[in-house]
């Protein structure tokens, strides 16, 4: 099912969102028209990931599509994996609109209706595990690592011992991207993620630092951009509640 509505950012044109939901039921046809959709993003921002985007679109419940002024600039795929954690699969913006808050603001919006959806069938019972509801992604990026650090995010990164639950989420997490790959769950780290695909490992002066020390150093540490092991790390955090209302009303 695909729906409109406008929306804000901090930048002026005419923004409009794409909601893509019950992905399952969609015709061969559409899914082409999506997957070219979400690869013409990528190939913009980064490159072309190409049959890793049928992976996406494939495991989404929600795929988010933003356009100003009829351009398409932005796409996030997002997961409902279990009750309590959906994952962001991918979640990219063109370069020249990456500071308005786009990503952060589709995920909240995925965010919105993965409550909803757990509302819907799970009723009642959601208020009980409100407090404990979870993201996860996984990406190479310092930038992308520093954005969600007031979320409680569970990681060896900020000297936190994980639970064993958000241990389990991690390597939920590794499992469905990268089977075959090494899951260091003592740094949250799948281990030669990208070795197949080393033109999109980080290196040099296009490694894109968070300015933060801590970040900074842990990356270069366990992601080994200097060896282009191929790294990602495993991030994992608490939906703030605040944020599951507000963007509960979507």
């Amino acid at each position: 099912m695909k729906t409109y509505k406008n929306i804000r950012f901090k930048a002026a044109g005419n923004f409009q969102l794409e909601i893509n939901t019950a992905l399952s039921t969609i015709s061969s046809a559409e899914k082409e028209e999506l997957v070219n959709k979400m690869r013409e993003i990528t190939t913009k921002s980064w490159h072309d990931f190409k049959e890793v985007t049928y992976r996406w679109l494939d495991l989404a419940d929600i795929l988010l599509f933003v356009k100003k002024d009829g351009e398409l600039i932005a796409f996030s795929s997002n997961k409902y994996f279990s009750d309590d954690l959906i994952i962001f699969l991918s979640t990219m913006v063109l370069p020249e609109y990456q500071c308005l808050g786009i990503a952060k603001k589709l995920q909240g919006i995925a965010v919105g209706f993965f409550v909803k959806d757990q509302m819907s069938r799970n009723g009642i019972k959601i208020w009980k595990n409100f407090s404990t509801l979870y993201f996860a992604y996984r990406t190479p990026n310092p930038r992308a690592v520093i954005a969600v650090s007031k979320h409680n995010v569970s990681s060896p990164l900020y000297g936190s011992e994980p639970s064993e639950k958000e241990m389990k989420m991690a390597k939920s997490v590794a499992d469905i991207f990268s089977p075959t790959c090494h899951f260091d769950s003592e740094h949250f780290v799948i281990e030669s993620a990208f070795k197949n695909s080393p033109e999109l490992i980080y290196e040099g002066d296009a490694i894109p630092w968070s300015g933060n020390k801590i970040v900074d150093t842990y990356c270069a540490t366990y992601l080994d951009y200097t060896n282009k092991k191929g790294n990602l790390m495993v991030v994992v955090g608490k939906i703030n509640p605040f944020i599951k209302i507000a963007s509960s009303f979507v």
